[in-house]
């Protein structure tokens, strides 16, 4: 195992520190809360667990402390296992708290009326995520955080540069990040939903609330489809089972249409969202994470265009062999300015030929213009002076 990185734990810490002071304010409101006698039972369940948790935490935080039994804690099996033990008890806190049958924040209609207690359990369940996140990008170097800053998300490595050091880590595609949360939202929307339907539906038809409960069914049924959409998408993509893009960008566009719809009915007036709750909150959740899922797919489309033009330049440079006929084509010049181009090259050669044989008949004394013959081979040679028997005329 690697030697921690003190950067590394002291943000963690940072986290446990911030987890403890949520259970405290957890630990109090919960404890303080008049409620009715009915709820007398979910309330003690929510004061032991927020105790459980407040021991563990305070137990964590102070072992960071200590240099001898931080090696024994930190960043091995035991974090983790305490950290799942934490995630867990705080998805049960925030059932008891938030919860429209037995919520011990919420009124019966699920509206919040005890604002510390219900947005603060919300904030120590997600406190217990970020832990587990950190502690997957420690041990095993998958890291989400580089995946939600990454602009291209493409890539499932990323190089990093600390201290002239580089560094794999792993990060998961940003649209994958997305298809998770938008899994977690889908089903608290559901279950939700579900929860109003049981207890305020299910009843005569003729005494059943209307639009109210028409519109509780429709949000149901929003959440189980997103929610099965996004199982599918996962689970393909955790064994490496390649999605067809067109496929992924259909399941999509179908939730953000479905959300829109759920969103204008659900949260709207006599909508069983339109109090402020968690069915209001994670509807518009759910709608702005299907928003960032088809940002990521158009980022795939054209990720995918530029790789696809990369790669034809890269074959049409290996196979295009420039000549006279295709240089246009290779480099950029015109047909035409080839053909004049080597007209011009042609005429010149011709003139350099003709000077060039001027300049050698002059060299010799000897010009064809006066009256010198030409041999066979093209050079000049003076004429001669004959007498009246033909005989060459020598002077002597």
């Amino acid at each position: 195992m690697e030697e921690p990185q003190p950067t590394e734990n002291a943000g963690r810490f940072k986290l446990w520190t911030l987890y403890l002071a949520f259970n405290f304010i957890i630990l109090i409101s919960v404890s303080s809360v008049v409620i009715d006698e009915e709820l007398k039972s979910v309330k003690g369940w929510a004061i032991a667990l927020a105790i459980i948790s407040l021991l563990l935490v305070f137990a964590t935080s102070a072992v960071h402390l200590h240099s001898g039994y931080r090696s024994i804690v930190i960043n091995t099996k035991i974090e983790l296992y305490i950290i799942i033990c934490l995630v867990f008890i705080w998805a049960v806190l925030v059932g008891l708290v938030s919860s429209p049958t037995t919520g011990l924040a919420v009124e019966d209609d699920g509206a919040v009326y005890l604002g510390n207690m219900y947005y603060f359990t919300w904030a120590g369940f997600i406190t217990g995520i970020l832990l587990l996140a950190s502690f997957v990008e420690f041990m095993f170097g998958i890291s989400v955080r580089a995946a939600l800053r990454r602009n291209n998300n493409n890539l499932f490595t990323s190089t990093n540069t600390n201290n002239n050091t580089m560094s794999n880590t792993k990060t998961p595609s940003t649209a994958f990040v997305y298809w998770c949360a938008l899994m977690a939202s889908s089903l608290i929307v559901m279950g939700t939903a579900s929860d109003i339907y049981s207890r305020q539906c299910e009843v005569e038809v003729n005494i059943k609330p209307q639009p109210f409960c028409s519109r509780t069914v429709f949000a149901i049924t929003t959440g189980t489809m997103s929610t099965i959409a996004c199982l599918l998408i996962i689970v393909s993509k955790l064994l490496y089972i390649t999605t067809p893009f067109l496929v992924e960008l259909c399941l999509c566009a179908i939730l953000f249409v479905l959300y829109i719809f759920e969103i204008l009915y659900a949260t709207g007036t006599n909508g069983p969202g339109s109090p402020l709750g968690n069915l209001y909150y994670f509807s518009w959740i759910s709608f702005l994470i299907c928003f960032g899922i088809g940002k990521c797919c158009y980022e795939d489309y054209v990720y995918a265009l530029e790789i696809a033009e990369t790669e034809f330049e890269e074959e049409r440079g290996r196979t295009a062999v420039p000549s006279l006929a295709t240089y246009g084509d290779v480099e950029g010049v015109h047909s035409d300015e080839v053909r004049e181009v080597g007209e011009l090259e042609l005429g010149n050669t011709s003139t350099m030929r003709e000077t060039a044989r001027e300049t050698h008949h002059e060299n010799n004394g000897v010009s064809v213009a006066n009256g010198g013959d030409v041999s066979p081979n093209g050079t000049a040679s003076p004429k001669s002076n004959v007498d009246k028997d033909g005989e060459p005329d020598v002077d002597l």
